[in-house]
C-alpha cells in the first residue's frame, strides 16, 4: 500500500477517535464508511442488509480491519448494536479464523457493551 494512502487511513482513525462522544456525526459517518447509502440511513436502520456480506468480506483486507476496530472504538450504542446484530452475530467464526479479521473480532469482545453480547460471544 503506497504512503499516502497509509497516511488517509491513519488520518481517518485519527479523525473518528476524535470525534468519541460526537454521536451525532458518528451515525453519519459510519453508516457511509460501511458502504451504505446515505439517504437510506433512517432512524435506527444505520446498516442496509445489502451491504452485510461486503462488510464480513472487506475485514478481511488489513486497511480495513484497522477502520472497523476504530469504528467498533467509536460507535454511538445504537450503530454499535446494529453491527453486532446484523454483520457479527452469523459471521463470528469465519471472522475469527482469518489473520486480519481475527483483529475485529477482538475488537468486537474488548468493546461489548452489554451482557447479552458477552454471553453470544
Amino acid at each position: 500500500m503506497g504512503t499516502m494512502i497509509q497516511f488517509e487511513i491513519k488520518l481517518l482513525l485519527t479523525a473518528l477517535k476524535l470525534l468519541l462522544g460526537h454521536d451525532e456525526e458518528l451515525l453519519k459517518i459510519i453508516p457511509v464508511l460501511l458502504g451504505c447509502k446515505k439517504e437510506n440511513i433512517a432512524e435506527g436502520n444505520f446498516i442496509d442488509m445489502s451491504v452485510v456480506s461486503t462488510i464480513v468480506d472487506l475485514m478481511k483486507e488489513t486497511a480495513y480491519s484497522h477502520l472497523m476496530e476504530v469504528i467498533l472504538e467509536v460507535a454511538p450504542e445504537s450503530m454499535y448494536n446494529e453491527m453486532f446484530t446484523k454483520v457479527f452475530r452469523n459471521s463470528l467464526f469465519h471472522l475469527s479464523s482469518h489473520q486480519c479479521a481475527n483483529f475485529v473480532v477482538q475488537a468486537l469482545i474488548s468493546h461489548a457493551r452489554d451482557q447479552d453480547q458477552v454471553c453470544f460471544l
